[in-house]
Order: C-alpha cells, then structure tokens, then sequence
C-alpha cells in the first residue's frame, strides 16, 4: 500500500514547526507530549534556540530516548552551542508546572488526540491560561 501523503503527514508537522522557528527565532521552545523526542532532535540545531523543553507522561520513553539530544562531537566546534539547554520533565499535560512558564512557542504534535474530552478542557487551561506562550503549535492526525 502506498503513502497516502509525501512527505508522511507527521514530517510535514514537524517541518511546519520547524520553518515557524526560523521565521519567529523563540529563544524557548517548549514540547507537550515530546515521547520520542524527534521534534527535539530536529530543533536542537536551531543555534537561536535557548532552551529547549519536553514534556512527556511516560518517563521509561523519555529515558530510553533522551540520550539522543546529548552534544556530538562536532556540536563543541561551534562557538554558540554552550548555548542551548535541553530539559525533559516526566508530567502531564492537564496539570500546571510552573517550569513550564515564560516559553515563547509551545508545541504539542500528534498528542491531543489521546486525551479525554475532560483532559483536552484542563490542556487548554493549562497551556492558553497557565502558560500563556507567545505562540502554540497543535497539529493531530484526522481522526
């Protein structure tokens, strides 16, 4: 069976992401429901970024994948890369977190669709009301 979409549709999400962080340049950038971390590993070579944050509920796959944004060796040849801070908190969505504050863009891909009717009401208290980013990304696959 063939690809209904090329690139596959989660791509296209993350390069929307990605060609906003080169028009606006946030200096924190923070990812709800981050899991894998592949829009983390794509965004850490993004020399304006500051701070680069994910978020997920499931720590085991934080863990597992977190050693995918550790520092390469050619990353210690470029002067601005003692820059970039890279967090990854386990949490939730619903909850507020104040470590979670001051970000200029949120992101959150391919994850409200697991939420309860009830969890998506406190994920936008939490993210439009709470946070109160400069600019929120949410993108979910059609359902």
């Amino acid at each position: 069976m063939e690809p209904m979409f090329t690139p596959a549709l989660h791509r296209q999400r993350h390069q929307f992401v990605i060609d906003f962080v080169k028009r606006k340049k946030p200096k924190k950038v923070l990812d709800l429901g981050c899991c894998e971390c592949v829009l983390l590993k794509q965004l850490k070579f993004h020399r304006e970024i500051e701070l680069l944050v994910g978020l997920d509920i499931d720590g085991v796959q934080i863990k597992k994948k977190m050693h995918g944004l550790a520092p390469i060796s050619t990353d210690y040849l470029q002067p601005s890369y003692d820059q970039l801070r890279i967090e990854l908190y386990q949490g939730s969505v619903t909850e507020k977190d104040a470590r979670l504050r001051g970000f200029d863009l949120v992101t959150s891909i391919e994850l409200i669709e697991h939420l309860t009717l009830a969890d998506v009401e406190l994920f936008s208290e939490v993210v439009f009301g709470y946070l109160t980013p400069e600019a929120v990304i949410v993108s979910t696959p059609k359902l």
